[in-house]
C-alpha cells in the first residue's frame, strides 16, 4: 500500500496551515486612531397594527471620531471607538383626523393631506468592538453600539415649518439606540479602513404611542489613522 501521496498531500497541508496562521497576525501595536467616515441610516417604523412604512428613508451622514487600538493576542485585537455624527432620514405622514394636527393650508377639509418630513437629531457613540485577523491585514469586526442622542428629534415639513408631528411626540425624550455591530476591515502600520452594518436593538417608541416600533439600523464605512509612534 503507497502512502506517499497521502503523506506529501498531509505534509503540503500542515505547511500551509502553519504559514497562513504565521501571516494571520493581530495589528502590531495599539494606538490611539483617529477615525473619519459616512453613515447611511435606515429605519424601520411600523404602526400600531404593525405595517411597516416603507416611505421612511434614510439619508448619508458625515461621522468624526476617536478610537483606541488594542492588541489583545496573536490574532485577536479590539477597540473602543466614540464619534459625534447625525441621525437623517424623511418619510411620508397622511393626515389622521384621530390624533393629527392640520398642517396643509391648500386642503380645508384635511381629507387627503400628506406632508413630507425631515428628521435629524445629533448623536454621539460609544463602540466596543472585537477584531478577528483572517490575514495580516484584513480582518472581521463584531460587537455593540450605544447612541446617545444630544438633542430631541426636530422635524421640518414640505413647507419648512418645524411641526410636532406624531413621529417626535412618540419618541422617548431620553432615548438611546442599541445596536449589534458586524464587519469587514482592513489595516496597515498607519491606518484602517472599516466597513459595518449596526441592527438596531431598542425600540425608540415610548408611551403614549401613535407607532408601534421605531428601530435604527447604520451601515457605516470609515478611514481610520494611528496617531503617535508605531
Amino acid at each position: 500500500m503507497n502512502l506517499k501521496p497521502n503523506v506529501s498531500k498531509f505534509t503540503f497541508g500542515l505547511i500551509a496551515i502553519v504559514t497562513f496562521s504565521s501571516c494571520a497576525m493581530a495589528q502590531r501595536h495599539s494606538g490611539m486612531v483617529v477615525n473619519l467616515g459616512v453613515k447611511k441610516n435606515s429605519f424601520s417604523l411600523k404602526e400600531m397594527d404593525g405595517t411597516k412604512i416603507k416611505d421612511f428613508k434614510g439619508s448619508f451622514a458625515p461621522a468624526l471620531g476617536l478610537s483606541y487600538s488594542h492588541v489583545l493576542a496573536s490574532k485577536f485585537n479590539a477597540s473602543y471607538e466614540f464619534d459625534i455624527s447625525q441621525v437623517k432620514g424623511s418619510y411620508e405622514e397622511k393626515f389622521n383626523p384621530l390624533y393629527s394636527i392640520p398642517f396643509d393650508p391648500n386642503d380645508a377639509n384635511n381629507t387627503s393631506a400628506v406632508s413630507q418630513y425631515d428628521v435629524k437629531a445629533l448623536t454621539f457613540s460609544l463602540k466596543l468592538l472585537g477584531h478577528y485577523q483572517i490575514t495580516r491585514e484584513v480582518f472581521v469586526s463584531a460587537g455593540a453600539t450605544f447612541d446617545r442622542f444630544l438633542s430631541p428629534t426636530s422635524t421640518t415639513d414640505e413647507f419648512g415649518n418645524l411641526y410636532p408631528n406624531d413621529l417626535a411626540q412618540d419618541v422617548k425624550s431620553d432615548y438611546f439606540n442599541m445596536g449589534g455591530i458586524i464587519g469587514l476591515g482592513y489595516s496597515t502600520e498607519a491606518f484602517r479602513i472599516d466597513l459595518r452594518h449596526s441592527i438596531g436593538l431598542i425600540n425608540l417608541i415610548g408611551d403614549p404611542r401613535r407607532y408601534e416600533t421605531l428601530k435604527l439600523n447604520q451601515t457605516s464605512l470609515t478611514f481610520g489613522y494611528y496617531l503617535g509612534k508605531r
